[in-house]
């Protein structure tokens, strides 16, 4: 298990600053209503009442984890007034784009040939369908998908303990990434075992649970800790229906039956909720059974089985695929974590069929929420729910067979 840095080339960094410094300049007002409303009234709360107060707002509830309370305070602080926060939130998009272009960048230092380190990092943040979560929605999935990328490259690199504390902040960004919890406990062992690291385990949990206090420390001292964790828990089942617009597995099944309906309606003796999960949970052991059978021969047998580094990014390409397919309520855009771990795979192996299909599936998916495109009409292949599922099916299943396929280049 091990990835190579390879050297950078001038250009691309000349590259990488200009086109930051030009998509920061103009970066477009428009956002997706709902989510915008939402953060500039939770940022306009936080500046006035502070950041342990925020979950006393209603009407929007606050239903986030705590971190992003810090992100909201900094903001506000920056920008002096609830008036400038409101008027200027559209430079909020600059925080989540700051952390795609990390993440492009470090993809294209895994990239050997200085051609392909530029087109993989253009494949990236040029693409106006990978930044269109940070830059035309307005959220920033790119944020924790990044700090979850960088966390797997610190583990690899023997980094435990820096490792551990971007998975919390990871986790306390978007409740979502816990979902890369199993396959980065698996793979830690291994590394840790492999290595003889173990002394390493304890610091970087002592890290880990400390950063965890400090950044509940407000809610604690304010006696709000009760609501960080009803907030937490709320969050699933916080929408009830077996798709919250996600073209996901219910869409194949279920066709246009599917709106209206309630994951909590029983198929057999399971709600559709349970089905989901239970779909999710078996297919997610199939993606990390590589890394879990290289740990237990290496316990059981003392056999140093190597996992390719790109049969790595497969797995977690897999993992939020498959939590974003199978499972209810789930939104348009968490698809998005896996985008990083393709790009990585197609450029380092040179497939790129994976690349492709995830680029269409997920602006099929994404777009008719916001229309940031202003296509003429919505009303095509493109955006039709039965096509995006097929897509969304179909890259799994490629996924699925190179994972297993022994023959890899990395």
């Amino acid at each position: 298990m091990h990835f190579t840095l390879f050297p950078i080339n001038r250009y691309l960094c000349c590259i990488a600053v200009c086109l930051f410094i030009l998509l920061a300049l103009f970066t477009p007002h428009y956002s997706f209503e709902y989510d915008k409303l939402a953060f500039t009234s939770w940022c306009n709360y936080i500046f006035e009442h502070g950041i342990s107060e925020i979950h006393s707002i209603k009407n929007p509830d606050f239903n986030y984890p705590p971190l992003i309370c810090y992100v909201f305070w900094i903001f506000g602080k920056c920008m002096g007034s609830t008036q400038h926060i409101t008027s200027n939130f559209y430079l909020f998009k600059v925080f989540a784009l700051s952390f795609d272009f990390v993440a492009a960048f470090l993809v294209a230092h895994m990239v050997k040939e200085k051609a392909l380190q530029v087109i993989s990092f253009l494949a990236l943040v040029a693409n106006p369908i990978f930044i269109y979560n940070s830059y035309c929605w307005g959220q920033f999935d790119g944020v924790f998908s990044c700090l979850v990328f960088l966390s797997l490259l610190l583990l690899l690199r023997y980094k435990i303990l820096w490792a551990v504390v971007l998975m919390v902040l990871a986790i306390n960004l978007k409740f979502q990434a816990i979902i890369f919890v199993p396959p980065l406990v698996i793979l830690a062992l291994y590394v840790l075992h492999q290595n003889r690291l173990f002394y390493k385990l304890i610091p970087a949990l002592f890290a880990g649970i400390t950063l965890q206090i400090f950044i509940l420390l407000p809610f604690i001292l304010n006696h709000k800790l009760g609501e960080v964790l009803h907030t937490i828990s709320g969050s699933v089942g916080y929408y009830t229906g077996i798709t919250h617009t996600a073209n996901n597995f219910w869409w194949l099944v279920l066709g246009s039956k599917i709106r209206g309906m309630s994951d909590t309606m029983r198929i057999g003796f399971l709600t559709y909720r349970q089905a989901g999960l239970l779909l999710f949970s078996l297919t997610s052991a199939l993606a990390i059974l590589p890394v879990f059978t290289a740990f237990i021969k290496k316990i059981a047998y003392n056999k140093n089985t190597i996992v390719p580094f790109a049969q790595l990014a497969v797995t977690f390409a897999l993992i939020p695929l498959l939590f974003f397919f199978f499972n209810t309520q789930m939104h348009e855009r968490y698809s998005h974590p896996a985008f990083i771990f393709i790009v990585l795979f197609s450029f380092t192996q040179k497939r790129y069929l994976p690349f492709i299909i995830m680029c269409i599936a997920y602006l099929g998916n994404v777009e008719p929420a916001v229309q940031s495109f202003h296509f003429p009409s919505y009303d095509i292949l493109l955006f039709n729910n039965l096509f995006v599922a097929c897509l969304y099916a179909l890259l799994i299943v490629i996924l699925f067979y190179h994972l297993y396929k022994p023959q890899l280049n990395y």
